[in-house]
């Protein structure tokens, strides 16, 4: 046997222990990918205002409660803020103020129909997502959509579309506290955190006359290697946690020059083998369940009603946010059979074929356990997203997933505990918050050697 084959499967058998050990304790068309670094860098500008107007001031207790603006000459009169029921833990003062918009820098295709909006309420997250209505004035050829705008990085972030008619338009977030993203403090009041919101109009037939949308993610490159299999903190899956720690390595580390996610934290990878010995990477896996777990998942599913969207304003989101944005979006899925979700990465739209193309955790790389190609698409047909065949884990039966919804980046999830987890990456503490202590051992014969990281 050669003796690199020897190697390997000395080390095979190692890393099957380990990863045993975490089960025990423990979800033809343009085929070479864009690099990112070659591909247009995500849509980023500068918005110019006029003077702002307070709009309205008011106190929201545990209890919940809504704050809504009822005067005739506000330009956003009849917008309001829904928030839930033990949504914060302590009284939170709203203060909602207006600016006109007077020029722009986002691109042709963005075209405002409301003013920018300025919400503040002591930063942090709200434990169920808030749902804001919005004013509009809609044409029957339009499609509308409402942005999250950061006047600091001068990037926009597509909301979930919850209802949309001729008068308004219903989306949903966890925050108001865009300006705090870098600052480390979401989790905390900070009276200067604030979120500006701005609502634009585009045509439909320019949407739906958009051919193929690439963000430049691509399985096999910017996924993660190891399979979605669970783990002693995720008994029942990571997929979320996955796909979230991939989304967030491509955004802040991928695009700023960072090394490929795939294969970049182990240390055995050959090229003609992408998928061998994926267990060579015990702290990304631990940074995916990790994360699994700070966010609770199971949560998501319940407080976030998939139901309620509407297929083709899911459809046109994703559209849209990928035109507007270049990012790739995070999809959010559900079985009304099973009652149970799974969460994946779109990264690329064909927009004539009606094609969602999507990063499983569950097949990394489109590979399936055993090895087979499989690319993975959600198809968009006669006005619906039809069902999505996958797993809750690897090594569980398949289900189909029936309920599909666009799911927000920062507006759903605590984007600043990513950055604090992956700081314990880093520092190789992931995970030590949670996992007990443990050694391992090789055993030959009756003689047991302790298996030493690094040997």
């Amino acid at each position: 046997m050669h003796p690199f084959r020897i190697y390997k499967y000395f080390i095979l058998i190692n890393f099957a222990i380990l990863l045993s050990l975490l089960a025990f304790n423990s979800c033809k068309e343009e085929s070479n990918p864009i690099d990112p670094v070659e591909k247009d860098k995500p849509l980023t500008g500068t918005v110019s205002t006029g003077e702002f107007t307070k709009e309205i001031t008011k106190d929201i207790g545990t209890g919940g409660g809504t704050i809504e603006i009822s005067n005739s000459k506000s330009p956003i009169n009849g917008f309001k803020i829904t928030v839930p029921q033990k949504g914060y833990g302590e009284t939170r003062n709203f203060s909602i103020s207006t600016a006109t918009i007077t020029n722009h820098k986002l691109g042709d295709n963005f075209n405002p129909i409301s003013p920018l909006i300025t919400i503040k309420n002591g930063g942090g997250y709200s434990e169920i997502p808030m749902q804001i209505k919005i004013p509009i004035a809609k044409k029957s050829d339009e499609f509308i959509i409402a942005f999250l705008y950061d006047e600091v990085t001068g990037k926009i972030e597509a909301l979930p579309v919850i209802e949309l008619d001729a008068s308004s338009i219903t989306v949903e977030t966890r925050h108001f506290a865009s300006s705090s993203l870098s600052e480390n403090n979401l989790g905390k009041t900070d009276n200067l955190a604030l979120t500006n919101l701005v609502v634009s109009s585009i045509k439909e037939s320019i949407l739906l006359g958009q051919t193929i949308l690439n963000t430049g993610f691509s399985p096999g490159v910017d996924d993660w290697e190891f399979p979605n299999y669970g783990s002693y903190l995720s008994t029942g899956g990571h997929c979320a946690g996955q796909a979230i720690t991939a989304m967030w390595y491509f955004y802040e580390k991928r695009l700023k020059g960072e090394p490929q996610l795939f294969h970049n934290f182990d240390r055995v990878n050959e090229e003609e083998e992408p998928g061998f010995l994926w267990e060579d990477n015990p702290l990304g896996y631990r940074f995916a369940s990790t994360i699994q777990e700070d966010f609770s998942w199971a949560g998501w599913v319940k407080d976030i009603n998939i139901q309620s969207m509407n297929p083709k304003l899911t459809w046109l989101t994703f559209i849209a946010s990928i035109l507007f944005t270049g990012e790739p979006q995070f999809v959010l899925l559900y079985s009304t059979t099973e009652k149970a979700g799974h969460a994946m990465i779109v990264y690329k739209i064909n927009v004539s074929e009606g094609k969602l193309y999507i990063a499983d955790p569950n097949y990394p790389n489109n590979h399936s356990s055993n090895g087979t190609h499989s690319e993975r698409i959600i198809t968009y047909s006669n006005g619906k997203l039809l069902p999505y065949n996958s797993l809750l884990k690897v090594g569980n039966p398949g289900i189909v997933f029936d309920q599909i919804g666009y799911f927000a980046k920062t507006a759903n999830i605590k984007w600043n505990q990513i950055s604090k987890r992956y700081k314990e990456l880093e520092q190789k503490t992931i995970g030590n918050d949670r996992l007990p202590e443990y050694d391992l051992y090789v055993k030959t014969d009756s003689t047991l050697f302790p298996l030493v990281d690094g040997t």
